[in-house]
């Protein structure tokens, strides 16, 4: 399908006055990338489904698939690129520029790629075409990847001992909450919460065999 497009402008990045010339390339991509989408979500369920019912061996092999699905959807995505640029709200449409997002967020093995995509995020972020969220995450993803510390704190682990999420290296933790709500974030607190439950969830038969009830949480305001 991304081959076959009608409208192609020799494989190289069009502006946005060619972008709403060529709305079949554009709806075609869209599509493909809404594909795309579709497939990461299933395998990362999959493994999901398997942790709470406790198949370790399963959710191994998953592990395996999910990472050979995303390698394979990273030169896809360059070249959906290389087509039409970044996939902003305004050409694609909210839905498929945010699965782009996660697609991007996904290639952790082409950091590179995921640096080139946060430039190109950054330039759009006056113009409202890409989510302040989206930034925020891509950009803790990015740093952490070169070896610096995280800004927003959306990158966890967790301490199993507990169940419980903590930041990975995060730089300035006192005023970590004031940069996310310019990013439109919740407090770092809640959102630690969230994960941890999610995880608890997931790994519930784990827990189970070690006694633990619930994950723990951090106080709020």
């Amino acid at each position: 399908m991304l081959f076959s497009c009608k409208g192609q402008t020799n494989n190289r990045n069009i502006d946005e006055a060619e972008v709403s010339k060529n709305k079949e390339l554009v709806e075609n991509l869209s599509h493909l990338i809404d594909s795309l989408y579709v497939v990461d979500q299933k395998v990362q369920t999959d493994i999901a489904q398997a942790s709470q019912n406790g198949e370790n061996e399963k959710v191994e092999k998953l592990f395996l698939e999910e990472k050979k699905i995303f390698n394979r959807h990273i030169p896809i995505l360059k070249t959906i690129f290389k087509k039409i640029g970044y996939p902003t709200n305004e050409k694609v449409g909210k839905q498929s520029s945010g699965n782009f997002f996660i697609l991007v967020q996904h290639s952790d093995s082409d950091v590179n790629f995921q640096e080139q995509m946060l430039k190109e995020i950054t330039k759009e972020l006056n113009k409202n075409n890409v989510s302040k969220r989206n930034y925020a995450y891509l950009t803790d993803r990015v740093q952490l990847a070169q070896g610096k510390s995280q800004v927003y704190g959306t990158q966890v682990d967790y301490n199993t001992n507990i169940a419980q999420a903590f930041p990975k290296n995060l730089m300035d933790s006192i005023n970590v909450n004031k940069r996310r709500k310019e990013v439109g974030l919740e407090p770092i607190e809640e959102y630690l919460n969230k994960v941890s439950e999610t995880h608890f969830e997931m790994n519930k038969a784990h827990y189970d065999k070690i006694g633990i009830k619930e994950p723990k949480l951090y106080k709020t305001e």
